[in-house]
């Protein structure tokens, strides 16, 4: 429904039960195009109340609301937090304090920064410290492996350089819209009742930092569970979490166990069919970025299908005519304790 087509049809209307035409211009003619443009603001509105009234169109907080309905929320950004060690080259010769918001950063291009969320003292007679520390923004860009924490950006006298001993994690983004439907949609397809795996899985996501959660029947009474966060770097620390969630929930003669998922590597070559129109540099940055995200976005067990990832890279790519997976060229599906995570990422560009 346009402008055109609602002011056309009254003025026929019009014509065909007075015998006179319209003038456009004349006093009648403009009341009827006020009138053409509320109603098409109102059909407007009627179409977009359709697409939300179901969770399969809904965005934003509308599909919040089909979550609710469902018993489902959506999984909330997090900050990573750890902790770091900040060291000297010599013994202390007196106490020095490491204050609260102090900031450090890494070295590998990242550009994330993390602040201690406590003062620290590095003692007399000491050559280092261990402070705990937050990231300052929520995502999982917060994560960091073991040694990545390499640069004092705020100035500290006598320390000599900072390090973390052990992972940075806990850094999760806030889920997404199609991340959030797929879940509100297997709800229905699989109903949360009592203590199946469907429940079970809804039990374990509501925990902070958690992607994807896989329940699966092993035995008699027992179940195992598989998570994994989104960047799939922090997974062994979700686990004690959820085994504690769940231990809460965990009915009389049922055995749950929570381990983290099998991170496996999934590499993807890609050919793209351009008119010409973009550099192919950029296609293949934004290809292999789109990629990325595509693999990010699987659960445990979820298998990836090329054919549907590349009708959605040729329509997300401007000036892409067509798509070829040249590896793999078919579905791709891990086992049940498994995830994807992306590999090797190999996109080349031809002219159509």
């Amino acid at each position: 429904m346009d402008f055109d087509t609602l002011y056309q049809s009254m003025a026929q209307s019009y014509e065909d039960s007075t015998g006179y035409p319209v003038n456009p211009d004349s006093d009648l003619g403009i009341r009827m195009q006020v009138l053409a443009g509320e109603l098409l603001g109102c059909y407007g509105e009627l179409e977009q109340a359709q697409l939300q009234m179901f969770p399969q169109t809904a965005t934003g907080s509308w599909l919040d609301l089909h979550g609710q309905a469902r018993g489902l929320t959506r999984t909330q950004e997090s900050k990573a937090a750890g902790s770091v060690s900040f060291y000297r080259a010599t013994a202390a010769t007196s106490d020095i304090v490491i204050p609260q918001g102090t900031v450090v950063g890494t070295s590998n291009g990242s550009g994330a920064c993390w602040v201690t969320t406590q003062d620290g003292v590095l003692l007399q007679g000491e050559r280092s410290v261990l402070v705990e520390v937050e990231c300052t923004v929520a995502g999982n860009q917060g994560n960091a492996a073991m040694s990545q924490v390499d640069t004092l950006i705020s100035a500290l006298p006598g320390i000599s350089y900072v390090s973390n001993p052990e992972a940075i994690t806990g850094g999760s983004r806030a889920e997404d819209d199609e991340s959030f439907r797929r879940r509100i949609l297997s709800s229905f397809l699989d109903p949360a009742t009592g203590v199946n795996l469907a429940g079970l899985e809804q039990e374990a996501m509501q925990e902070v930092g958690m992607h994807s959660a896989k329940a699966k029947y092993i035995g008699l009474g027992m179940v195992d569970i598989y998570v994994s966060s989104y960047d799939r770097t922090s997974n062994l620390a979700l686990v004690s979490r959820v085994q504690q969630r769940l231990n809460a929930v965990r009915p009389l003669g049922l055995n749950l166990v929570s381990a983290a998922a099998e991170v496996v590597s999934l590499n993807l070559s890609v050919r793209l069919y351009t008119n010409g129109t973009q550099s192919s540099d950029q296609l293949i940055s934004d290809a292999k970025e789109f990629l990325e995200a595509a693999v990010k976005e699987l659960g445990v067990g979820e298998s990836f299908n090329p054919y549907v990832v590349g009708g959605r890279l040729c329509s997300a790519l401007s000036g892409v005519a067509g798509v070829e997976f040249l590896s793999p060229t078919g579905r791709q599906t891990p086992e049940d304790n498994q995830i994807y995570s992306p590999g090797t990422l190999t996109v080349t560009v031809s002219q159509q």
